[in-house]
């Protein structure tokens, strides 16, 4: 194993070492994460000129550092890493379909599959939390999506665990088409000043969220009083907030354009009502929107709250907070 992915994956665990019987005693004299996540860096920088699975693999645990500075969340190197992962991938052509490959085995294709659907939901989020463009067009790649088979050759053997990327990367191939359509540099200055562009282009994402909200299994969505089974962690809710941020990302596009309400009338005078009624929905969306992350939030249970976080999901909380 590549010492860049040994140390991003020790780094990475160390939250968790009090869950484990064999780690438990790590606790009395624990590694520095920081020295850890300092040397898979280090070593990161070494493998660029020769990039591997391995290496792309270090930069995505590398990418959930927790916050260091309590009074600094985010820094830029965030998105200098994830450009960085990208580039890694492409290096190595993760951006290409390797199914018709003859010359690597099964298992090497679903890995591969894998990482780059990891790496495309992290990049997706990523430029979500630092308000940046994304780096991967529609038309950059041409790996099939994440089939349930892909994920059940993985080390855990938690049903919940192995979906969890699964929907997540369909989640953000949804939150991918409300960044172009909504917060490009171009489709803000459309949108922004027309409510019913922004309604007509919001119209087929909302169905596909609802559609992804009513597939995703029972035991993966937020029950009020859920029992959590002994001590095991769930990182499910996680995955439920990246759809909640996602409605909200949405729903913030739809309300820009009610900020210039008289010039909305003044061009759509003909048909007022209509206008009215779009916009009292958006409102209306926004607000059962918020009432579901306050409940989210207040059903969350320890086993939960003390799981595994996608870093991004720090900023994600702000994020559903403050969506109006």
């Amino acid at each position: 194993m590549p010492l860049a992915l040994l140390t991003a994956i020790c780094a990475t665990a160390l939250p968790f070492v009090m869950y484990d019987d064999s780690l438990y005693t790590l606790l009395l004299n624990p590694p520095s994460s920081e020295k850890l996540y300092r040397l898979c860096w280090l070593c990161i920088s070494q493998e660029l000129h020769a990039p591997s699975l391995g290496t792309l693999q270090a930069c995505l645990l590398l990418q959930q550092r927790l916050p260091t500075n309590m009074y600094l969340s985010d820094t830029a190197f965030a998105w200098t890493l994830m450009s960085t992962s990208l580039a890694v991938a492409q290096t190595i052509g993760l951006h290409r379909d390797a199914g018709s490959w003859t010359s690597i085995p099964a298992w090497e294709k679903r890995l591969r599959r894998r990482l780059w659907w990891g790496l495309y939901a992290m990049e997706k989020w990523v430029a979500l939390a630092r308000g940046m463009p994304s780096h991967l067009g529609d038309d950059d790649y041409d790996v099939s999506m994440l089939e349930q088979e892909d994920i059940q050759d993985t080390l855990s053997d938690s049903p919940d665990t192995q979906s969890h990327i699964y929907h997540l990367s369909n989640l953000s191939t949804i939150l991918s088409d409300i960044q172009r359509s909504f917060y490009s540099v171009k489709a803000v200055g459309k949108t922004s000043n027309d409510l019913q562009y922004s309604l007509d282009l919001a119209r087929p994402m909302r169905v596909r969220l609802k559609d992804w909200r009513d597939n995703l299994p029972s035991n993966m969505k937020p029950v009020s009083n859920a029992v959590v089974s002994g001590e095991d962690l769930d990182g499910n809710g996680s995955l439920y907030l990246s759809y909640i941020v996602t409605h909200v990302a949405l729903l913030r596009a739809l309300l820009r354009p009610l900020d210039r309400w008289p010039a909305i009338i003044k061009v759509n005078k003909e048909e007022p009502d209509a206008t009215y009624e779009g916009a009292k929905a958006v409102v209306t969306g926004a607000l059962l929107c918020v009432k579901e992350f306050v409940e989210f939030v207040e059903r969350l249970t320890g086993a939960q709250w003390n799981a595994f976080w996608h870093s991004c999901e720090y900023n994600d909380f702000y994020s559903a907070e403050f969506p109006i």
